[in-house]
């Protein structure tokens, strides 16, 4: 089963026996090492390693993940918490598995600018690109299905807009989106179809990108020239030459991954994901920088010719307990951190909130010429 262009010769008596019965070897050695490349790939040619790496990342981090995560809704939450905290080395498998997934789709993104600029979309390479837009359109649906996983407050009320988008199908979209909810609402059946069918597309994915590289193995890569390759001397062998190319550009590519990873880990995320998800109100891309547990706080509101404030207390607590504060502006008591303040994320004493996630809460005036109010759920 071995192709008449092979030029890979085993040494080893194992070797030649292993050969004639599974040629295993020569597919690796034919594919990865005397394949011959263009002899003017620049770096942009260099994205699709790169992705090989970052999927074979994303596969391990979220195997040892899933060995962790609980898929229901009363426990999601915690258990990613639970990852976070207890298990050895939790805190980098997870972010390494998200910030992974939003720098697997920066490197997709620049393959397909450069596929789109270089015409790598034309005869005879057509089914190269359809794979390659099949695997994309997989990437979005394993990455919004993973999101929803940590079950906090973006992840829920992100699941409820995206599969309300099929509704705008006429006839079929309702019964699409039932389906995939288990039901009328975000809930744990929800939860529980997204966990599998994340598990299981990444290696409908991994599926695909064989395909992908064989189709291109069979049409050759294309070239910043646009002209085919004609003779053998246009073209050099895959390694050592594209695979010094590709390891340089990986290198930088991991330690830019890297830096995220340790010193910005939550950049690419939403601070609302840190609150577990809950019915009472929607997030807000403005609410940035609040704390992951209960961020007891006073905001001062106004009304004409008067000043008042109000008490928010807890606002990840499912309960709404209400309260009075008479006198004067309750900041005199509370300090803001410093991370907050150097932020600019402290909340003014001369406005009143107006994010979203504050109108559960509507202060009302206690009469016409009374200078306190009152927090109502």
């Amino acid at each position: 089963m071995s192709s008449d262009h092979s030029t890979y010769q085993p040494t080893s008596g194992f070797g030649k026996w292993i050969d004639s019965r599974l040629p295993l070897p020569r597919l690796v050695h034919d594919s990865f090492v005397s394949y011959p490349v263009p002899r003017n790939l620049n770096y942009a040619y260099t994205f699709g390693g790169i992705l090989m790496v970052m999927l074979v990342v994303q596969l391990l981090t979220g195997i040892v993940l899933a060995m962790h995560y609980a898929a229901d809704t009363a426990i999601a939450f915690q258990s990613v918490e639970k990852i976070m905290r207890d298990v050895n080395s939790g805190w980098l498998l997870r972010y390494m598995h998200a910030n992974g997934a939003s720098f697997f789709f920066v490197a997709v993104y620049l393959h397909i600018a450069r596929g789109m600029y270089y015409g790598s979309y034309k005869a005879p390479r057509e089914v190269l690109w359809i794979l390659g837009v099949v695997i994309l359109l997989l990437m979005m649906a394993t990455a919004f299905m993973g999101y929803v996983l940590p079950w906090g407050q973006m992840s829920f009320w992100g699941a409820t807009v995206i599969t309300g988008f099929f509704t705008a199908f006429p006839g079929i979209g309702e019964p699409i989106q039932q389906l995939l909810l288990g039901g009328f609402a975000v809930d744990n059946p929800t939860l529980n179809r997204f966990f599998s069918l994340h598990y299981l597309l990444p290696f409908m994915i991994t599926g695909v990108v064989i395909l992908h590289v064989w189709a291109l193995h069979v049409t050759g890569q294309t070239n910043p020239t646009g002209v085919e390759v004609k003779t053998k001397t246009d073209t050099v062998p895959f390694t050592p030459y594209a695979t010094v190319k590709d390891a340089l550009a990986m290198c930088i590519f991991l330690m830019v991954f890297a830096y995220f990873i340790f010193f910005m880990p939550n950049f690419l995320g939403h601070a609302d994901n840190y609150i577990p998800a809950t019915r009472s109100f929607a997030p807000s891309p403005s609410t940035l920088g609040r704390s992951t547990r209960s961020l007891a706080a006073c905001w001062p509101c106004s009304a004409p010719s008067r000043c008042c404030s109000c008490c928010l207390g807890s606002i990840l607590r499912r309960f709404v307990r209400r309260s009075t504060v008479h006198g004067t502006s309750c900041f005199s008591g509370f300090s803001w951190p410093t991370r907050f303040s150097s932020a600019g994320l402290a909340p003014s004493r001369r406005k009143a909130p107006t994010q979203p996630w504050l109108r559960s809460r509507r202060c009302i005036t206690s009469g016409s010429s009374s200078s306190s109010c009152r927090c109502w759920g």
